[in-house]
């Protein structure tokens, strides 16, 4: 099942960014509003990409081998000993735990990015309405 993830997507910041054209705002709090946002979106970028790194490459392969008994038959099919694995069923509390732990940090780190977005717009309308 393919991952639902958030992804930088800012191509009106790194136009403004790369043609000078930030210059163009004569209002520095909001010039320095504008940067922090996309600099803030980039930091939670990269935890995002950070934290899937883990899921995939850490977690979820441990998961498959070592918690209540999932295996890989022969020909590659997942199968699971239900057999009593007292250790490997804490193993599972301990990395379904972590990944909430993660799922919690990306729903708040998008939830600062839209309330940031918002005083921005705010912002941003204030500036123009004044011209």
């Amino acid at each position: 099942m393919p991952r639902k993830t958030f992804s930088v997507f800012n191509p009106s910041y790194e136009e403004l960014k790369f043609t000078g054209s930030l210059k163009l705002i004569k209002n520095d709090t909001i010039k320095k509003s504008i940067i922090r946002f996309y600099q803030n979106l980039e930091h939670i970028n990269q935890v995002i990409a950070n934290n899937n790194f883990n899921i995939d490459n850490i977690y979820q392969p441990y998961v498959l081998t070592n918690t209540l008994g999932f295996f890989r038959n022969k020909d590659n099919t997942l199968m699971i000993n239900w057999k009593d694995k007292p250790a490997q069923l804490f193993q599972l509390r301990r990395i379904i735990n972590e990944r909430q732990i993660y799922s919690k940090s990306n729903r708040s780190s998008a939830s600062t990015s839209i309330k940031e977005l918002d005083q921005l717009k705010i912002q941003l309308n204030h500036y123009l309405e004044a011209k």
